[in-house]
């Protein structure tokens, strides 16, 4: 997906599975506006060289599987302790990062 194509991206309102694996992207030339992404539970932005998750997926109510594995991961953000909903995170790469914790709460 072109740089110019994700600018499009909030307006697929009907997308449920969002893979964007190995395209060059970065935190800078990703929508952060995606709230009226309602349906998408899975996001695979893995092998871009991400050095955090984008402020733009911490809107998605229904996202279940987070992938960001290989990428350059510095920084993760507090706010992913607040997905309640999602079952399965994979982050791998991940390097300098101190002082972080979160939880994740299982559902019965």
């Amino acid at each position: 997906m072109a740089n110019y194509q994700m600018r499009q991206l909030p307006s697929l309102t009907a997308l449920r599975c969002l893979q964007v694996r190995d395209t060059q992207r970065s935190v800078l030339n990703i929508p952060s506006s995606l709230e009226a992404l309602l349906d998408v539970g899975e996001v695979d932005l893995s092998q871009n060289g991400l050095s955090r998750i984008p402020d733009g997926l911490f809107v998605l109510p229904t996202l279940r599987r987070l992938n960001m594995s290989n990428n350059i991961m510095t920084e993760l953000h507090s706010a992913i302790g607040k997905y309640f909903e999602i079952e399965y995170v994979w982050i791998t790469e991940v390097t300098n990062i101190c002082n972080f914790s979160f939880r994740f709460v299982v559902k019965t």
